[in-house]
């Protein structure tokens, strides 16, 4: 049986969701024996000895990282580029990867470079970005992966940014990952989420709680003018900067108000029945919201603060990968009866959106109690 391996960090819903989707295609769909690794507390430093000595070498089809990444630094959590390249030598032989080139390194007098034999290319920046993993050819070997961050052509001299001892005898491979699906990090358009749901299942619609929870790079696509702050509230309107709305662009349709954070009174939601250009009349609070009011805009009324809510469900409810109803009930949100497992390719996925208004349910309990200071 293949195997394959996901990194994400249990305390981000995003990557929580990018790993359900992962474990999805790789265990269900693709039929992999799957292991994950939470990356929540771990220091980058950690990681990289994970990658390099700890986990099982030679023996993953594919790996996913769920977790977001970074170039440089010892963010906690976080991915750095010379882990990934180190992710080659847990890969199995066919998943290593497209060699781009390879050979004996030449001399080098800085630790941070590694110079590279005749026939490399002498154009400058020809392999910036891309990974590198150098062998020792000591006993037993020694693999080390490591990003190339600049390249010189005239030198043939590859600068990376982790000091590596390199000898004359040492022997390196410079490639491109085809087996480890990068899946953690938004993009400018769309947040992880959905970024990963795309990635693994390209030929299918994403699914309503991906939709909800990554539809685009500020939020949920059905919010509108989220979040701003008002500057003057009464029981019945809210009045923001002038020139902020239509007139009465949000009276002719099913249009709603929602209170998301407040000193008191966050939660709320009210049916809006007129505006001008800076104040929204609607209908009554229950109770007038204190301190500085941050309020969204809704259209229809079905997932109103659904935003607020499913990130505190999925937190709570989905983070640990090792429960195995964690996982049917995810399958049940993006995939009911498992029209991927039967067609990877399928265009359309059946999808229980009642277990979805649960989910958020579980969420709007946390929510309104933390909203009341009950819970943290």
């Amino acid at each position: 049986m293949a195997n394959g391996l996901i990194f994400y960090n249990s305390s981000l819903e995003q990557s929580i969701l990018s790993m359900l989707s992962a474990w999805y295609k790789y265990e269900k769909v693709l039929g992999y024996s799957v292991t994950t690794k939470d990356t929540y507390g771990v220091s980058a430093a950690d990681l990289l000895t994970y990658v390099e000595t700890t986990a099982t070498q030679d023996s993953y089809t594919r790996i996913a990282l769920c977790s977001l990444t970074e170039a440089t630094g010892t963010t906690a959590g976080k991915i750095k580029k010379d882990t990934i390249a180190a992710m080659r030598q847990m890969l199995v032989t066919a998943s290593k990867g497209t060699t781009i080139i390879s050979g004996t390194a030449a001399s080098n007098a800085v630790a941070t470079e590694v110079v590279f034999a005749a026939g490399a290319s002498t154009e400058d920046d020809t392999y910036n970005n891309k990974y590198l993993e150098i062998t020792a050819t000591a006993t037993p070997l020694i693999r080390r992966g490591r990003n190339i961050t600049d390249y010189v052509g005239s030198t043939l001299t590859a600068t990376i940014l982790t000091t590596t001892a390199v000898t004359t005898s040492s022997t390196y491979v410079v490639f491109t990952h085809t087996h480890v699906d990068v899946i953690g990090d938004a993009d400018s358009t769309k947040l992880a989420s959905k970024v990963a749901w795309e990635t693994l299942f390209p030929s299918t619609r994403t699914p309503m709680l991906l939709t909800l929870m990554g539809g685009s790079g500020t939020g949920f696509q059905t919010c509108r003018n989220l979040v701003k702050n008002a500057s003057a509230i009464t029981s019945k309107t809210v009045t923001t900067d002038t020139g902020v709305f239509t007139l009465n662009e949000f009276t002719d349709g099913d249009f709603y108000i929602a209170a998301e954070t407040a000193t008191t009174g966050a939660g709320q939601i009210a049916k809006i029945t007129s505006n001008t250009a800076n104040a929204i009349t609607h209908a009554s609070w229950d109770y007038l919201p204190t301190g500085t009011l941050g309020y969204s805009i809704w259209q229809g009324k079905q997932f109103v603060l659904y935003n607020k809510y499913l990130p505190l469900a999925i937190k709570t409810y989905l983070y640990d990968s090792a429960v195995t109803a964690n996982l049917a009930l995810y399958a049940s949100l993006v995939d009911r009866y498992g029209d991927l497992i039967a067609n990877a390719s399928a265009v359309n996925t059946f999808q229980d959106l009642a277990a979805l208004d649960e989910l958020a349910l579980k969420g709007r309990h946390i929510f309104e109690a933390q909203a009341k200071g009950i819970v943290t």
